[in-house]
């Protein structure tokens, strides 16, 4: 056997166990086929070391099934942080409404002291229908102009 078809064995077996006799003896007493021969090797191991595993795609009903859960976990979540972040904000509005709403029926607020107490509404004639309670209401309010409200009119 000649170098050429020993080469032509070993290129037309690659990846494939065993040789042909022929081919083994040949490799036995060429040095130059040998060489040949373990650079083929080696480079067929370079090229199986670069070769990545992909594993197999899963079907798509399950990838929609992890997009549904994934969404819905971070809705809850999302939903639920900011309620945790209002209820502080909520709870103080709460108090300050109660306060307010205290102060306005006990009639202790502090810029309607200055008018005398027989002027205020009691709690039971702010509770009545409206047409009592403005009669009730003490109609002294000087007329004001929405830009005075806003801050914008001439001062």
């Amino acid at each position: 056997m000649n170098c050429r078809t020993c080469r032509t064995h070993l290129d037309m077996a690659a990846g494939r166990d065993g040789a042909p006799d022929e081919v083994v003896a040949h490799l036995r007493s060429c040095h130059k086929c040998r060489e040949y021969a373990a650079l083929r090797d080696w480079a067929r191991g370079v090229v199986q070391a670069g070769a990545v595993a992909v594993p197999e795609a899963p079907p798509m009903a399950a990838v929609w099934a992890a997009i549904r859960r994934q969404s819905s976990a971070a809705w809850d979540g999302s939903l639920s942080m900011g309620l945790r972040r209002l209820a502080p904000y909520l709870a103080s509005i709460t108090a300050l409404l109660l306060l307010a709403g205290s102060m306005a029926l006990s009639g202790t607020g502090g810029a309607v002291t200055a008018a005398p107490a027989a002027s205020m509404p009691s709690a039971q004639s702010l509770l009545a229908p409206s047409a009592t309670v403005a009669q009730s209401m003490p109609v002294n309010f000087a007329a004001q102009r929405p830009t005075d409200w806003l801050g914008v009119g001439n001062h």
